[in-house]
């Protein structure tokens, strides 16, 4: 699907102090679970709330610096990122800069710096999608991961774009448990399922 980026806090600036974003436990709300709310969070981010569960340590930005000046400009933004290059020669580009992320305020940073130098996304692993009992579908922990790709359409960030997509990883036929997430965080399906990793 496809999703206008924006910020990840409510419109006076507040933040969830548990999960750092716009969530039902802002101070004047009730206090339950972290489920980020509000005009200015995103798809994505509310799909990883809607998502039921996720593991904090396992979610990361990958960037592709594929010229010297991005590849200095990443490393300035991230200085602890590691490094790896793809290229047919040891430090030749493309280069992988890869850096964790453990909040949604993290996640949220990293999109406001990140997006201004090249194409990159936020991939969160080991998930679980939640049981949908009106489509008999169980829960799913294999299949389960949800992307952000900045300035891109593509899940690799090869082909530069205005806009942002948002990849809901499921089990290939599970189009049914994708309508679904994508209805609960109020989005449609933006494309046909594509072949992922």
């Amino acid at each position: 699907m496809i999703i206008e980026f924006s910020t990840l806090c409510d419109r006076e600036g507040r933040l969830c102090p548990r999960c750092h974003h716009a969530c039902s436990n802002l101070p004047g709300t009730s206090s339950g679970p972290c489920y980020p709310t509000g005009p200015s969070s995103t798809p994505g981010i509310r799909s990883v709330a809607i998502g039921g569960s996720y593991v904090p340590t396992d979610c990361y930005l990958d960037a592709w610096a594929r010229t010297e000046a991005d590849l200095e400009r990443l490393t300035a933004a991230f200085p602890e990122a590691r490094l790896k290059s793809f290229g047919k020669e040891s430090g030749e580009f493309p280069v992988s800069v890869t850096v964790s992320l453990r909040t949604f305020g993290q996640v949220a940073d990293a999109l406001r710096i990140g997006v201004g130098i090249c194409p990159l996304y936020v991939l969160w692993h080991n998930m679980t999608w939640p049981c949908v009992p009106e489509l008999g579908l169980e829960q799913e922990h294999k299949y389960a991961e949800l992307q952000i790709a900045c300035n891109s359409h593509d899940i690799f960030c090869e082909t530069p774009t205005p806009e942002h997509t948002v990849f809901l990883h499921s089990r290939h036929g599970d189009d049914e448990r994708v309508a679904w997430l994508a209805s609960k965080v109020g989005a449609q399906i933006a494309g046909p399922s594509e072949l992922g990793w």
